[in-house]
């Protein structure tokens, strides 16, 4: 938890996830590209190079499932702040203070 804390108050840690994961979507794409090349030969190609092919797609589906918690994280913290400052998270506002009036 520690780890995640440090890395959710970094203004870049979402940019890093998210480089991260699309680093890691592109190897799963380069390496299906040329397997997948010339039809029916394909599929004796992929089969050969199945365990590759796994193991790219779960620290792919790793690395995007790192960048959604984080970015979730982040949304948290901001509703906490907004909350704290009695607006709302989808930009509305609750009607208080949003005028002099009070009347949004």
């Amino acid at each position: 938890m520690g780890d995640r804390q440090d890395v959710a108050t970094d203004p870049r840690a979402e940019l890093r996830a998210l480089a991260l994961w699309h680093t890691r979507r592109r190897a799963v794409d380069e390496l299906l590209a040329p397997l997948l090349e010339y039809g029916p030969v394909a599929v004796e190609r992929v089969a050969e190079r199945l365990d590759a092919v796994r193991a790219l797609v779960a620290d792919e589906i790793a690395a995007f499932t790192a960048f959604v918690d984080l970015v979730e994280a982040q949304q948290q913290t901001e509703a906490v702040v907004l909350e704290l400052f009695g607006r709302r998270g989808d930009g509305r506002g609750d009607g208080h203070g949003d005028s002099p009036d009070g009347g949004g």
